[in-house]
């Protein structure tokens, strides 16, 4: 079985075939419906630098302990 794999819009409840695709795709087909989740612009990073992990006992490294090489 050959995957084809394509980006669209529902509209309906109808997920319009490309017309590159149509004439590969007849009878019956097996769908997988990966939903794409809205792009806000905010990344996790965007989150934690918002809203910083607090960890009771949590020292950062100081540069030298950094670059410290073993």
């Amino acid at each position: 079985m050959a995957a084809i794999e394509f980006d669209a819009q529902i509209t309906n409840g109808t997920i319009e075939i490309p017309a590159a695709h149509r004439n590969e795709l007849l009878g019956e087909v097996h769908v997988i419906v990966f939903p794409q989740a809205p792009t806000t612009g905010v990344t996790k990073i965007d989150e934690l630098i918002a809203h910083p992990l607090q960890i009771p006992g949590f020292r950062p490294l100081t540069r030298s302990e950094a670059h410290e090489r073993r």
